[in-house]
C-alpha cells in the first residue's frame, strides 16, 4: 500500500469519526482536552438592525437556507460581515454560538499572521534557511536540497519535504524528522500541501521567542481581538502543530477575517492599533504559486488561498472557511462537515457565486419593506381581523422583518 493510499484511508476514517460523531476518540473534540469549555460570547460582534444594512436580506437568507439544505455541505454555522456590520449569523442544530469548532487547516492562516508579526519584530527573515535556523539537526546525511529550503518555501508549500501528517504519527521529534527527511523535488519548483511546513514555522517562533505559539500570539493578536480560551494541539514535544489542531468559535473566525479586511488593524477604545503589519497583509495575500485550470482558486500565498474572484480564503478541510472580499467589503465565516478537502468544492463555489451578485448588496428602501408587508397580508399568514388595531401593526412588522432577519423581534 502506497503512502498516498494510506493517507486517503486515514482521511476517510477521520471524516467518518467527525461526521457520525463516534465517541471515545479525541479527534471528536479536536484537541487533547476532552472537557467542553464554552466560548466567551461577551465580545462577539453584535447584529445590526436590518433596515440599516446595505444588503438584500431576503437573498441573504435564501443563500443561507440553500447551504443549510445541501447535504453535501453539512453546514454547522455561518456568519456574514458587510461594511463592518454583522448582517447574518446562523447555527444549525445542534451547533450553537458557544461551540468551538475544529478548524483543521484554517489555522495555517493564523500561523501566517504569527510569521508576519515575528518578521516585523526582526526574529528572522523570509530568505533564512531552515538549516541555519535549526543547526542542531544538521548532520552528515542531511540532504543537500534541505539546505536550500527557506522560510518562504514553508509558507508557500513549495519545500518538497516528504515528512508529513501521516509520518508524524510515528515520530517523537518532528523537527528532527522533518530536516532528516527525503525531498520529493527541488525546493521552490512545485507545490505540495504539507501541514508539517506550518509546524516548522510554529517551532521556529517557539525557538526564537522561548514561548509557545499561543503565548506569543495571545497579547499580540488574540487578546486585542477578544479571542479567549482557545486551544491548539501540540506535538509530543509540546510545540503547537501549526497546520491543524486549533479550535475557534465562528465569531473568532469572523474576527480574524475582519482583521484582514481592515489591513491588519483594529480599533480599541477609539484608537487604531496595527496587529499584523499592513505590508505583510499585502504580501501574504498575493498568489506566490499560480494554479492552472482551477475554477475557484487562482493560487496560493503565504498560507492563504487566493481566489479567482479577487478574494482570499482561510481554508480548512470539511468546510471550515473564512472568505474575505475587499472589493465588496465582505467577510463570510463558516463551519461545516462536508467531504471537501480543499477550496475547490460546493461550499466555496456557492460563497463566491453569492458574493459576485451585486443585487445581494443593495440597500433596502421603504418600498421593499412595504411590498413585503403587503405580501404577508395577501398570503393571510396572520388573521389581522381577529386582532386589535395595535396588534395588526405589530404582527405586520414582525412579518415584514422575518424575511430580512430570520429571527423574531418583539415590538412593544
Amino acid at each position: 500500500m502506497s503512502k498516498h493510499e494510506l493517507k486517503n484511508i486515514m482521511l476517510h476514517s477521520l471524516y467518518d469519526i467527525l461526521i457520525h460523531k463516534k465517541q471515545m476518540n479525541m479527534t471528536n473534540f479536536g484537541s487533547a482536552s476532552s472537557g467542553f469549555v464554552p466560548a466567551d460570547t461577551t465580545n462577539n460582534v453584535a447584529s445590526s438592525f436590518p433596515f440599516c444594512l446595505h444588503v438584500n436580506m431576503p437573498e441573504v437568507n435564501r443563500f443561507i437556507d440553500d447551504l443549510a439544505c445541501d447535504s453535501r455541505i453539512k453546514l454547522a454555522g455561518i456568519a456574514i460581515l458587510k461594511d463592518d456590520k454583522l448582517v447574518a449569523e446562523r447555527y444549525i442544530k445542534p451547533y450553537k454560538k458557544e461551540y468551538r469548532h475544529v478548524t483543521f487547516s484554517m489555522c495555517k492562516s493564523v500561523v501566517s499572521m504569527a510569521v508576519g508579526i515575528a518578521i516585523e519584530e526582526g526574529l528572522f527573515q523570509l530568505s533564512d534557511s531552515i538549516c541555519e535556523l535549526f543547526p542542531e539537526y544538521i548532520g552528515l546525511f542531511t540532504k543537500k536540497n534541505m539546505k536550500a529550503i527557506t522560510v518562504r518555501h514553508l509558507l508557500t508549500m513549495t519545500a518538497g519535504v516528504k515528512f508529513d501528517e501521516i509520518s508524524s504519527c510515528f515520530a517523537d521529534d518532528w523537527c528532527k524528522a522533518f530536516i532528516s527527511s527525503e525531498l520529493g523535488f527541488t525546493p521552490g519548483t512545485q507545490f505540495a500541501y504539507n501541514s508539517l511546513n506550518s509546524y516548522m514555522l510554529a517551532a521556529l517562533i517557539t525557538k526564537k521567542t522561548g514561548r509557545s505559539l499561543m503565548e506569543y500570539l495571545t497579547p499580540r493578536l488574540f487578546e486585542p481581538l477578544g479571542i479567549t480560551d482557545i486551544t491548539w494541539d501540540t506535538c509530543p514535544r509540546g510545540i503547537e502543530r501549526g497546520g491543524w489542531g486549533m479550535k475557534l468559535s465562528l465569531q473568532d473566525m469572523l474576527k480574524l477575517g475582519k482583521l484582514y479586511l481592515n489591513d491588519g488593524a483594529v480599533v480599541i477604545n477609539g484608537v487604531r492599533k496595527q496587529l499584523v503589519p499592513k505590508r505583510w497583509i499585502l504580501e501574504s495575500t498575493k498568489p506566490h504559486v499560480l494554479f492552472r485550470d482551477k475554477i475557484v482558486t487562482k493560487g496560493y500565498g503565504y498560507h492563504i488561498w487566493c481566489l479567482n474572484d479577487g478574494a482570499i480564503l482561510f481554508n480548512g478541510v470539511f468546510g471550515q472557511n473564512v472568505y474575505i472580499n475587499r472589493k465588496k467589503n465582505l467577510v463570510i465565516a463558516c463551519t461545516a462537515g462536508g467531504y471537501e478537502l480543499f477550496p475547490e468544492g460546493n461550499l466555496v463555489t456557492k460563497i463566491c457565486k453569492f458574493a459576485s451578485d451585486d443585487t445581494h448588496f443593495k440597500p433596502h428602501c421603504l418600498q421593499t419593506i412595504y411590498e413585503t408587508l403587503l405580501s404577508k397580508i395577501k398570503q393571510k399568514k396572520h388573521d389581522f381581523h381577529a386582532c386589535k388595531e395595535d396588534k395588526k401593526i405589530r404582527f405586520g412588522l414582525l412579518g415584514a422583518l422575518l424575511p430580512y432577519t430570520n429571527q423574531v423581534y418583539y415590538i412593544h
